[in-house]
C-alpha cells in the first residue's frame, strides 16, 4: 500500500502516521487489492481537516471530515471512505451475480456403430450450435411442435435455468430441468 502524506499549516508526527497506516488496513482488507491512498491533512485555528483520497483499480474514492481533533478528523474520513468502499464491493457483487444473457450451446449427435471390435463403437456425427432463447415451457413446446427439431435448448424464464424439451417416441413432450 503506497500512502503520500501532505500536512497544511501543520507537520506530520509519526503518531499520525501510524494510526492512519492502522485504519487503512481495514480499507485493504475490504477492497483486497492494491490501494494507494493521499492524505492531506490541513489545521486553521481550530478547525482540524483530514481528507483522504484512495484509489483502487479504476476507482477513487475521497473522505473528507473536519473536527476540532485531527485523529477524529481521520477517523471520520476513514470511515466515510469504508463506506464507499462496501457499497463499490456490493455493486461489483451483484454485477456479478446477473444471469448471462443470450447465450450458445453445442450439441453433439452420437451414432452408434456397428461393433466389429471391440469398443464402446460410439462416435459424433453432427455438431449442431444452438442459442439458448430466455422463453416459458409453453413457449418452448409451441416450439418444438412447429418445428421438425427432436429438441430445443432454451433459458427458462421463470427459474432462469437452461432446459432442454424433447419430442419423445410416443409423440409426447419431454422437459429436462437441472436439479438446485
Amino acid at each position: 500500500m503506497q500512502i503520500d502524506y501532505t500536512g497544511r499549516q501543520m507537520e506530520i508526527t509519526p503518531a499520525i502516521k501510524e494510526h492512519t497506516e492502522e485504519h487503512l488496513a481495514k480499507l485493504k482488507r475490504i477492497l483486497g487489492e492494491q490501494i494507494k491512498a493521499h492524505v492531506i491533512l490541513t489545521v486553521e485555528r481550530h478547525r482540524h481537516i483530514a481528507e483522504i483520497t484512495v484509489k483502487a483499480r479504476w476507482y477513487a474514492m475521497v473522505g473528507v471530515h473536519e473536527t476540532t481533533d485531527m485523529y477524529s478528523s481521520i477517523l471520520g474520513a476513514l470511515e466515510k471512505i469504508e463506506k464507499q468502499a462496501k457499497k463499490l464491493k456490493a455493486k461489483l457483487k451483484q454485477r456479478k451475480r446477473r444471469a448471462p444473457g443470450l447465450t450458445h450451446i453445442t450439441v453433439n449427435v452420437l451414432e452408434r456403430e456397428a461393433a466389429k471390435d471391440t469398443g464402446d463403437g460410439m462416435r459424433v456425427i453432427k455438431t449442431r450450435r444452438f442459442a439458448v432463447k430466455p422463453m416459458s415451457i409453453e413457449e418452448a413446446a409451441q416450439e418444438v411442435a412447429a418445428t421438425r427439431d427432436e429438441f430445443l435448448v432454451f433459458r427458462n424464464a421463470q427459474s432462469d435455468s437452461v432446459n432442454v424439451i424433447y419430442r419423445r417416441d410416443d409423440g409426447h413432450l419431454g422437459l429436462i430441468e437441472p436439479e438446485h
